[in-house]
């Protein structure tokens, strides 16, 4: 698991300073009708409440949430829900080379808290654990044997067809075909080269949240020419709806609400991440394209097989230019 973004309503939480937001967090008397109408005719009913981290702490390697308060007026009900926007691996280690797990959770909870608390806002565990979730990316990092290997995958994977299953989308092969993206406006796969993202520009990168320990760590393994060849796949989902319907077609279970609790454990994360792999593997096309026989592979075997073949014949029929 990657990125979150857990949710509490005004009984999980308390804003103890208010200046730390923009605008500062002052909500509506909700007894207060002219307050209400007031609210209704400036701001439609709807007005959010935004505290960013710093880019002097993200210079530091110390990792913060990103914060929004929603302040909605829906007929009688008042609501001031908080979103909390993190990414749990930076959170614990300052990167995402690795995972999280559930023997995390604690130590995730506990960390989240006091960050939390320097921000102004004062929760708790148990409220963290039943916040629900309104976004959540599960992630993998796969080394791949060669970095051959891994421009070979994204290079097929680009011409997978996922249109018989998949929302309404789009296909992105982008970043000089180191990227991979899958997308409607709820639902993303993605895959791309995990060490390579780090040197491009973030208005180019799939991570646009990078930490400084990544681009550190990345630095100094371009310096000692031993950057691995690491496929990272991600699969996200963006609000409600996207979680509990494709939680449902994963997991076969229709819940209105998934809590942070029932997420944090990166064994649920697989299942997702085999579930959409191998349904983009349904399709004979994309089963051939992902064939587990790399260009190499076929190379030598046909070479094998016809020696008088030449070469270049074979690579131009594979339409490789670059072995």
């Amino acid at each position: 698991m990657d990125t979150i973004v857990i949710v509490l309503n005004r009984s999980q939480y308390k804003v103890a300073d208010i200046t730390k937001f923009k605008p500062h967090f002052k909500p509506i008397n909700a007894m207060d009708t002219n307050q209400r109408i007031q609210f209704a005719n400036e701001y439609k009913c709807q007005r959010s409440y935004k505290q960013n981290p710093s880019v002097e702490l993200r210079r530091n390697g110390t990792i913060y949430p990103f914060l929004t308060i929603y302040e909605r007026l829906r007929r009688i009900d008042h609501q001031c829900d908080l979103h909390i926007s993190v990414s749990l691996p930076k959170l614990l280690y300052g990167h995402s080379f690795q995972n999280v797990y559930k023997d995390n959770a604690e130590q995730i909870l506990g960390t989240l808290v006091k960050r939390l608390a320097d921000m102004g806002i004062a929760t708790t565990k148990t409220n963290l654990r039943n916040g629900h979730i309104n976004t959540v990316h599960f992630a993998e990092n796969i080394l791949m044997p060669t970095e051959q290997h891994l421009r070979m995958f994204l290079s097929r994977m680009s011409q997978a067809d996922i249109g018989a299953w998949f929302e309404k989308n789009d296909r992105h092969y982008s970043n000089d075909g180191h990227a991979v993206r899958f997308h409607s406006d709820i639902f993303q796969i993605v895959f791309y080269m995990k060490y390579y993202d780090l040197f491009l520009a973030k208005s180019r990168s799939i991570d646009k949240k990078r930490s400084k320990q990544e681009v550190d760590i990345a630095i100094k393994l371009k310096t000692e020419n031993r950057i691995p060849p690491v496929l990272r796949m991600e699969v996200r989902f963006a609000g409600v709806r996207s979680v509990t319907s494709h939680f449902e077609a994963v997991l076969g279970i229709n819940k209105k609400r998934w809590l942070f609790a029932d997420v944090l454990d990166q064994n649920l994360g697989l299942k997702f991440l085999v579930y959409y792999f191998n349904k983009i593997k349904e399709d004979e096309l994309n089963f051939s394209l992902l064939s587990t026989f790399s260009n190499e592979d076929i190379c030598r075997i046909v070479l094998e097989k016809y020696k008088e073949i030449d070469f270049s014949l074979v690579t131009e029929a594979l339409g490789m230019f670059v072995l």
